[in-house]
């Protein structure tokens, strides 16, 4: 089994740092996409993609490699073409990344539900917020149904790479034909973005290193404000 020196998932890394670059977003989630691909060419649906179930990790000489965790919510799809749900016939997933099809007909999703939730992850990476808020579960599962999603540029209040702005939207359309034909087609398309090449293993490799020395100094206070007692 691989030996993971540490890791993040990406809700922990975005509420510790703040919004991520566009490049190293894309980075990111091309890894994500290419774990679903293969899952989806198993003819599994992942279901509950989002910050939390993604993990950030440096890997002996490994720098941001992508774990994505949690799968199971949904089996092989059966002679039907249904998808079979583990849990019943319950809402299943996380209300803040669920695609309106997931809300409305949980048992008739394909992978291009977890493509939707890609880019509500992806939104959140660039923001550092999500892409609805509610009071209420209720309120959020509507407004994944009913209202638009908003321009990630225009939450954060600055211009981000507009090609990648435009992929996100893609991922982010209400109906599924509207987004990216699969996994395979949002790698490839990640790749392709103007500033895809900006974030590579040697600034991966950067930032980690910056990580390990600020958790290292931060234990070091740590210990010395409160040192273990003889």
């Amino acid at each position: 089994m691989p030996c993971y020196d540490e890791e993040e998932n990406v809700e922990s890394l975005v509420r510790e740092f703040g919004p991520i670059p566009a490049d190293r977003a894309i980075f990111l989630l091309r890894q994500v996409a290419h774990s679903l691909a293969d899952a989806h060419a198993r003819d599994l649906v992942h279901r509950d993609i989002k910050p939390a179930n993604i993990y950030v990790c440096r890997m002996g000489l490994e720098f941001d490699f992508v774990k994505v965790l949690d799968f199971g919510l949904v089996k092989a799809r059966n002679m039907d073409g249904q998808a079979e749900l583990t849990g019943g016939n319950a809402t299943i997933g996380t209300p803040l990344y669920m695609s309106p099809e997931a809300v409305e007909r949980p048992n008739a999703v394909d992978a291009r539900s977890d493509l939707y939730s890609v880019g509500a992850v992806g939104f959140y990476l660039v923001t550092g917020e999500t892409l609805f808020f509610g009071g209420t579960v209720g309120e959020v599962l509507m407004q994944q149904v009913k209202s638009e999603p908003e321009r990630p540029s225009a939450r954060l209040g600055e211009p981000i790479s507009p090609d990648f702005e435009e992929l996100l939207m893609s991922c982010l359309a209400k109906k599924p034909a509207g987004r990216p034909a699969s996994a395979r087609e949002l790698e490839a398309a990640l790749a392709r973005c103007s500033s895809a090449s900006r974030w590579n293993r040697e600034e991966a490799e950067n930032w980690w290193r910056r990580f390990d020395a600020a958790r290292a100094e931060t234990t070091l206070v740590m210990n010395e404000e409160h040192p273990v007692p003889a």
